[in-house]
């Protein structure tokens, strides 16, 4: 019987990349998946002289939003517990970042100094650490000033689900939905998985830090409206659904309805 951590390694070198995952998809899903990337990138300042760490990095795809000269003063670290993908994302040559490492790691156990890191970035990772509190604090040790999270919502659509329809009008009120998933299913490996309602993702990230920025983006209103668009031109649907996302997102009534959560926050 192997222990917990070295199962969650070994389904993770198992895994498809991110970019490997992508490739396989349209052209809309991918742009509303990679939306995420863009209001991660939004949130870095171009032109800071800043050390950033990916924690969960996968393949460094983050990287693909970092590359400009805008960022060139960045120093970028990524962390990942799975060898396969650092190997896979050592192979990736920034155009402009020139401070670009990567360390085979677990968050749970960073291997940096206390106050190591102006930006600490999780993107995708927090549904897949079983005791995320042990995560946090190792993270609110080795950071100085911003944490940004993106983690799916416990209202993301779900197949065979009645209730998936009422989700949004749910996600509005926060009344968490009855059907919650534990583990996920990928290629016959059980995968970690845990959404979050909004006051779960407060409660939690509040114990070490201070929320500056909430809300919810993917909204599936977005995509069947770029998917329509498509059919005049791909370029076309692609632009309007980043157009669209954004609009949504500043809606008061739809705040909170998305699929996804982005967090920005500051140590307390």
């Amino acid at each position: 019987m192997i222990s917990a951590k070295r199962y969650i390694k070994q389904t993770e070198d198992a895994l498809p990349t991110v970019s490997e995952t992508l490739s396989k998809q349209d052209m809309i899903s991918r742009i509303s998946y990679l939306y995420r990337y863009v209001l991660v990138q939004r949130l870095i300042l171009p032109g800071e002289s800043v050390m950033i760490l990916d924690c969960g990095c996968g393949d460094g795809i983050l990287l693909d939003f970092l590359d400009s000269q805008a960022y060139q003063n960045v120093f970028y670290v990524g962390v990942d517990i799975s060898k396969r993908k650092i190997s896979y994302a050592r192979t990736r040559s920034p155009k402009f970042i020139r401070n670009v490492h990567y360390v085979i790691a677990d968050v749970e156990y960073l291997p940096f100094r206390d106050k190591s890191f102006n930006i600490v970035t999780l993107i995708e990772v927090l549904e897949h650490i079983p005791k995320p509190h042990f995560c946090l604090k190792e993270i609110a040790r080795i950071l100085k000033d911003k944490l940004i999270v993106t983690t799916p919502s416990a209202f993301a659509p779900k197949k065979n689900d009645i209730l998936s329809m009422v989700y949004p009008i749910m996600a509005i009120l926060d009344i968490p939905p009855r059907k919650r998933e534990t583990f996920i299913t990928i290629q016959n490996r059980h995968l970690w998985h845990r959404d979050f309602t909004r006051s779960e993702l407060i409660g939690l990230l509040s114990s070490s830090f201070e929320v500056v920025h909430l809300q919810s983006f993917g909204f599936i209103v977005a995509v069947l409206i770029a998917k329509i668009l498509k059919i005049f031109s791909a370029n076309v649907a692609s632009k309007m659904l980043y157009c669209i996302e954004n609009c949504l997102s500043q809606l008061p009534v739809l705040r909170y309805s998305g699929y996804t959560w982005l967090v920005c926050l500051k140590k307390k």
